[in-house]
């Protein structure tokens, strides 16, 4: 990714964990430090945060500036997605935020998202999604901007498996076990495509194998069938989950040294190649140049500071905008479907209006009830009600005089207007009956 230093921060529960890394130092010659502050404090009072961050800087003559952090496994959303065959990457956003909302009930707009994984226009692909609250990448951000840090990236953790963990074109599943966590990948064809972390750590062996046995049980992409897997945390660990778990899975340590995450991450910094998964420099956006010097940045910084808080805020709502035009586009090319669906939602809200908790219909048809004489010499043969609760009621009646008293109780209702006979005329030849029709408006 770049030949130059690089300060490594990492987010623990109750504290943060940096590293300067440079080029020409070992593993072992770098020196962790560590800054007693919280996740909790550091997103609940950034302000605090970086002023902590900067005097630690300081301290210890820290020049670096180019730098990555690295958030708890909590903080990030990391889920398996199948996309179905795409010659347009450009559509896979789309696609994303679409399950989001639907599986997740998760708004795209709060989240920076990226992935890794490779697309086919040929056949279905399965790539790793990872996601990050916005608020937190701008709060990550500010802080670094107001010590004078560059901040290049923002990574999962798991993202050291592909510095030599995770080989080229193989299918394996891996557990490694670090001082906080236990992470636990399943690599398909060279890439990750499944991961999840449990709180853990490798001191505490017996505690952390129940807590990981506890999780592939739990997980039905782990325990279904006869499984492997790769065990990154020595020996111990491995032996005891072999001898715990019995059954379909089995266990094996690698004879490899164990490194922490962050040397990984720092040797993938160095290696020349760009990071699996960044949050910063995501495959949505791109990689995004600064075309000022780091001593013209510091003094814009100094002399408009306030300017940084707007810059956000624009960034923020440029993002929403290249949102929206995509989903603009997508509109568009699905404009048939649109219009299928509108038709069955026009009939569907037409048809709702008769089986509607308080249905408007039944309010008419109890006024027409009330307003009907009392008697058994004349009775309805049809009610007729349109869109406009314009109605038409038909009927035979023995006498005019019933017919009369019918009419006089629609008038005097307050919710019928327009009311008149359209005709009294006798049913038929062979009797005596008298049919009738009346019209009206109602209004509730």
């Amino acid at each position: 990714m770049s030949n130059k230093n690089v300060l490594i921060i990492q987010i623990l529960p109750e504290k943060l964990v940096l590293g300067e890394y440079k080029n020409d130092k070992t593993d072992s010659a770098v020196e962790k430090l560590e800054l007693a502050i919280s996740a909790d404090m550091l997103y609940q009072e950034a302000g605090k945060a970086a002023i902590e961050l900067e005097k630690l800087l300081k301290e210890h003559n820290i020049q670096t500036t180019n730098t990555i952090i690295i958030p708890q496994a909590a903080e990030v959303l990391v889920r398996k997605i199948s996309v179905p065959p795409l010659n347009d990457s450009s559509l896979l956003k789309n696609i994303i935020h679409s399950r989001l909302a639907r599986e997740l009930k998760i708004s795209a707009s709060e989240m920076t998202l990226d992935f890794c994984g490779e697309i086919s226009g040929q056949n279905q692909s399965d790539i790793l999604l990872a996601g990050l609250q916005r608020k937190r990448e701008a709060i990550l951000a500010s802080m670094c901007e107001s010590v004078g840090l560059n901040l290049t990236a923002i990574i999962p953790e798991f993202c050291w498996l592909y510095n030599g963990q995770v080989s080229a074109g193989v299918n394996e599943n891996i557990i490694y076990v670090n001082d906080n966590s236990a992470g636990i990948a399943v690599v398909n064809k060279g890439s990750i495509s499944e991961f999840t972390s449990v709180s853990c750590n490798a001191v505490d062996s017996e505690r952390a194998v129940g807590r990981i046995l506890a999780e592939l049980g739990r997980n039905p992409v782990f325990n279904s069938g006869e499984q492997k897997f790769k065990v990154v945390a020595g020996s111990e660990i491995a032996v005891k989950l072999e001898v715990a778990a019995g059954g379909n899975m089995n266990f094996y340590g690698v004879s490899t040294a164990v490194k922490s995450g962050m040397d990984n991450i720092a040797e993938l910094y160095f290696g020349g190649k760009d990071l699996p998964i960044n949050f910063i420099h995501n495959h949505f956006t791109g990689k995004k140049k600064s075309k000022l010097s780091g001593r013209s940045r510091k003094a814009i910084i100094a002399a408009v500071g306030i300017l940084a808080l707007t810059g956000w805020f624009f960034a923020d709502w440029n993002q929403d905008k290249i949102d929206t035009e995509n989903a603009q586009m997508w509109i568009k090319g699905t404009q048939d479907q649109v219009k299928t669906s509108q038709g069955m939602i026009n009939k569907i809200n037409k048809a709702r209006k008769w089986c509607n908790t308080s249905p408007f219909y039944s309010e008419c048809l109890k006024e027409v009830t009330e307003a009907f004489p009392d008697s058994e010499s004349i009775w309805t043969q049809s009610l007729a009600l349109d869109e406009k609760m314009g109605g038409v009621i038909t009927g035979i009646s023995l006498s005019k005089s019933n017919i009369e008293k019918m009419l006089e109780g629609f008038i005097r209702n307050k919710h019928f207007s327009d009311v008149q006979t359209r005709y009294i005329r006798q049913a038929g030849k062979s009797t005596t009956e008298l049919s009738f029709a009346l019209q009206f408006t109602y209004t509730n």
